[in-house]
């Protein structure tokens, strides 16, 4: 599996996308005129571990690199990538005064998810190209091609070779393939009784796309749901 998607920022189960290069290029040149930037639906160029949900952790492999260009035209960095596979598009946010493209390069071999963010760093490197540093998260969204109504959008569909992370020093490890990497137990979410539940890691990749009052809502409401588990916990009711 290439690529997965969902149904909106706040969605968290992924679903089968795209299993081939070739299909996730056709998806990705249907641009889609949107009243709302947030209406769309998301996608990502990645594979998830079995009976997960959306976080860095649960991501077994990473197969392209989205490269976010914000303010910063396709034209100027093409000289840098036009020999390799990829495909650009604008985003919900391009006007011609402050370009925002996305260019996906699909990967000759796929990164496991844990080495993603050392590899995206490479490769960045490699193409000479800045990019977005929030997009090292492997598991990282982004938005479906889409413009606003009436405004001015573009697909660009480049053949060439592929992009291989072997060459910047990726090296897949031949006998422990992404696919069978075994997580390690984690915490039960809210049992918060375990000592080991404080200290348990954040994933903060559920609010990526949210705005700030979003994100601020979401938070009031996880801690008014905490209270009253608290609250039951406490006094058995």
């Amino acid at each position: 599996m290439i690529a997965v998607k969902f149904a909106s920022v706040r969605a968290i189960h992924p679903v089968p996308f795209a299993p081939t290069w070739d299909e996730l290029r056709s998806a990705l040149t249907e641009h889609r005129e949107s009243e709302s930037k947030m209406s769309g639906e998301l996608w990502s160029p990645v594979e998830y571990l079995p009976n997960s949900t959306r976080s860095a952790v649960s991501v077994s492999s990473v197969s392209c690199l989205v490269c976010d260009l914000d303010g910063e035209s396709y034209e100027s960095v093409v000289a840098s990538v036009e020999r390799f596979e990829h495909l650009a598009y604008t985003t919900w946010s391009h006007s011609h005064s402050s370009p925002h493209f996305h260019i996906v390069f699909p990967l000759a071999v796929p990164v496991d998810g844990a080495e993603w963010r050392g590899v995206w760093v490479a490769l960045h490197h490699h193409l000479g190209i800045t990019g977005d540093p929030a997009t090292k998260d492997p598991s990282r969204i982004y938005f479906l091609p889409q413009h606003a109504i009436g405004a001015p959008f573009q697909v660009v569909s480049n053949r060439g070779d592929l992009l291989d992370p072997r060459t910047v020093g990726f090296r897949p490890d031949p006998v422990r393939s992404p696919r069978r990497r075994v997580r390690e137990p984690r915490v039960a979410r809210h049992d918060f009784t375990d000592p080991r539940w404080w200290d348990e890691p954040v994933d903060l990749s559920q609010y990526d796309g949210m705005s700030q009052a979003e994100i601020h809502r979401d938070i009031q409401r996880e801690w008014a749901e905490f209270k009253e588990r608290t609250r039951i916990l406490e006094f058995g009711i």
